[in-house]
């Protein structure tokens, strides 16, 4: 586990660790998730990883990011938490730096993304987690006296576009917060 974890940080230094799902393929292939889970769980107990959000990482394992990143970084989040539900395109946020900046934005929104700090609904549309948090509040408190959520009742819960509804109550099904039937999505595993 500690060999596969060094390797995907020297291959990875920008991101917080690896893909839950990912580290079981390769540390217990062919196991079962529930006990290939226990025993990250016992790995992360004898202080052997550490987890974050879906992904795991060395105990002593920090992001170093330099200057340059870190002003992307501020940047990046800046310009997330300001544009609230309705974010530019990812592509759009990128074309903003200059190119010789371009690759590590990129690196610096993966990184962003795989710390939490960042909700990819789509590969084009983020959300800055703040945003993201209060979206589900709005959601959750809808679902306290409402057994269906619909586009359009998300629409106009959130006062925003189609586009942007739908990204996000697709999302919510796709991590299991809703479970889709026809037209109408019910709370699945719930926030």
């Amino acid at each position: 586990c500690q060999e596969i974890l060094a390797l995907y940080h020297r291959q990875n230094p920008l991101h917080a660790g690896i893909q839950a799902a990912e580290l079981r393929q390769k540390l217990f292939k062919g196991m079962e998730q529930g006990c290939a889970d226990a025993l990250l769980g016992v790995l992360r107990q004898e202080g052997k990883l550490r987890k974050i959000a879906d992904r795991y990482c060395l105990p002593d394992f920090i992001i170093t990011l330099t200057k340059r990143q870190r002003n992307i970084r501020e940047k990046l989040l800046k310009t997330y938490l300001s544009s609230g539900i309705e974010t530019p395109i990812t592509d759009h946020i990128m074309e903003e730096f200059p190119a010789n900046e371009r690759m590590d934005a990129r690196q610096v929104l993966e990184s962003l993304l795989s710390c939490g700090d960042l909700i990819m609904l789509t590969p084009q549309v983020c959300l800055h987690n703040n945003t993201y948090a209060a979206i589900c509040e709005t959601a959750k408190a809808h679902f306290e006296t409402h057994d269906t959520l619909t586009l359009a009742e998300l629409r106009d819960l959130l006062q925003t576009s189609r586009k942007y509804s739908q990204a996000i109550i697709e999302y919510f099904d796709k991590v299991h917060i809703t479970k889709k039937d026809g037209d109408i999505h019910y709370l699945d595993q719930g926030f």
